[in-house]
């Protein structure tokens, strides 16, 4: 028969004892790495919701109006459904801060939906937008009425309804015979 040769690696009794240990050490170190991983993200998440809460939280009456909204059928007129027509960027200087803060806000007019199709003759774009044929009268009156209220009136929620409701009165004044059903601040910053 063959003889068959017994090769022999020869190991350290080290390296036998270090493998459960090598092991253990990477094992200790990924666990590590995972709780490290999940403290960062518990700390984001917390660093974001205060950001949110503090400084990006919306306006509680454009809250309110939202809630409501959302309770409220959908409002009709015969058998036209309103749509939200936006006016934005509008920038002004509240009264009594000789031009050392800005308000700069852009407005939700909701009216009833143009039909598809009808255009509003100005090549924009946006033709079925119905503000946009009176969109120099609309922003003028939004300046002027904007414009005479002080930062204490911009800044309550009551006076910020009182705005609302003359912004809301004064639109519909400019674009009668379209009915205007309601007025959103959809961006109010005040600087």
């Amino acid at each position: 028969m063959a003889e068959v040769e017994q090769v022999t690696t020869s190991k350290s009794p080290k390296t036998d004892e270090e493998t459960p240990k090598e092991t253990e050490k990477k094992k200790k170190g990924l666990n590590l790495k995972l709780i490290m991983i999940v403290v960062v993200q518990l700390l984001l998440a917390g660093g974001a919701f205060f950001v949110v809460t503090k400084f990006i939280k919306p306006d509680p009456a454009l809250q309110m109006v939202v809630k409501e909204k959302e309770e409220e059928p959908v409002v009709s007129e015969g058998n036209a459904e309103t749509q939200i027509y936006l006016l934005e960027d509008l920038i002004v200087n509240p009264a009594g801060t000789k031009g050392s803060r800005y308000l700069s806000v852009s407005i939700g007019v909701e009216m009833a939906a143009e039909p598809k199709g009808k255009s509003g003759g100005h090549g924009d774009g946006n033709e079925s937008n119905p503000l946009n044929e009176r969109k120099p009268q609309l922003r003028d009156a939004l300046i002027s009425i904007l414009s005479a209220k002080t930062i204490m009136q911009l800044t309550t929620v009551e006076e910020k309804e009182r705005i609302r409701q003359e912004i809301l009165e004064t639109f519909r004044r400019v674009l009668d015979p379209k009915p205007v059903y309601q007025i959103y601040f959809v961006d109010f910053v005040l600087q």
